[in-house]
């Protein structure tokens, strides 16, 4: 079972937003631009994304994790 399915929801959707946001700056400093990129090459970007804030989480607490996504637990 990989990492991402024993996530919360909560935590497994702030991943994938966070992930989004990081391959959006990815792009933005590329010579490509997002239109000239299939929806298979934004994909694969955002699965990097996705791997390398994991690699990162392996190491922390849920609790960090959340505060690395910025989900508080008020």
């Amino acid at each position: 079972m990989t990492l991402r399915k024993l996530l919360p929801h909560a935590i497994q959707t702030a991943l994938r937003n966070k992930a989004i946001n990081n391959a959006k700056v990815r792009v933005g400093v590329s010579p490509k631009s997002m239109k000239e990129l299939s929806e298979i090459d934004l994909e694969i970007i955002v699965k990097e994304e996705e791997d390398k804030i994991l690699s990162k989480a392996k190491s922390i607490s849920i609790t960090a994790l959340a505060a690395l996504l910025g989900i508080s637990w008020a």
